[in-house]
């Protein structure tokens, strides 16, 4: 901690400045975007579990900024768990969304299980990162959730139907991949701007690329699923 970037704002500490303004920057994009989500006409399940990834997401930055770094020097560790939990909870939600339109194609055994796993493997993140406060584990359930989940099976989707909202949602998982590097790597521009804001920047790219995914959003794939069990009946 001492060798954090610190500032005094009426005799309270601020420790990182520049990264409760990138998470509070990201917080801000992101609420826009569950705005403008939640402000469409239809309400399909698919759209329900976006917009709880974006509601979650800007709830997760806004403590993750604020307390889990700003004021860390007050919190300690534990200041970060309100913003861990908030982000894994996001990251469930859009996987919730691959998950559906994958199960469009899954048999009902395939998708159980499937489920089943999905809720085994957020509550083991879940736990390890409160009982280590390793931020490593939040790190490895978005690697899991966004790169392999989301990614693969909205590839596997977009194979099924060729549903052009598949491919905004590639691009997120191309900026995705920047904010990670940054943040393994450490790739830091300076003292006052770290691997945490640019990697914060990478990923306010990757938040505009889901919603413009999200949004067109389509019930293509059940749709698809209903002609051909029409056709074989």
């Amino acid at each position: 901690m001492d060798q954090m970037h610190t500032i005094e704002l009426g005799g309270i500490i601020i420790q990182e400045p520049s990264t409760v303004l990138t998470n509070l920057f990201m917080a801000v994009v992101a609420f826009i975007c569950w705005r403008k989500l939640r402000s469409k006409s239809d309400r399909n399940h698919l759209k329900l579990f976006a917009q709880l990834f974006f509601l979650f997401l800007t709830l997760s930055t806004v403590f993750g900024g604020v307390i889990g770094h700003g004021l860390m020097h007050y919190t300690g560790m534990w200041g970060k768990i309100p913003g861990w939990y908030l982000g894994m909870a996001s990251i469930a939600m859009i996987e919730r969304v691959a998950i559906r339109q994958a199960g469009y194609f899954l048999t009902e055994k395939q998708k159980l299980y499937l489920n089943l796993f999905n809720y085994l493997e957020i509550a083991f993140f879940m736990s390890m990162s409160i009982i280590k406060l390793n931020f490593l584990y939040v790190e490895m359930h978005a690697v899991y959730g966004l790169f392999v989940i989301v990614f693969f099976f909205e590839l596997f989707y977009y194979f099924k139907t060729r549903d052009p909202a598949c491919k905004p949602i590639f691009t997120a998982t191309f900026f995705g991949v920047l904010a990670m590097l940054c943040h393994a790597f450490k790739i830091s521009p300076n003292y006052y701007f770290n691997y945490n804001d640019l990697s914060h920047i990478f990923m306010s790219i990757a938040i505009v690329y889901y919603y413009k995914g999200f949004k067109a959003l389509s019930d293509k794939g059940h749709r698809y699923v209903q002609i051909k069990a029409e056709a074989l009946s």
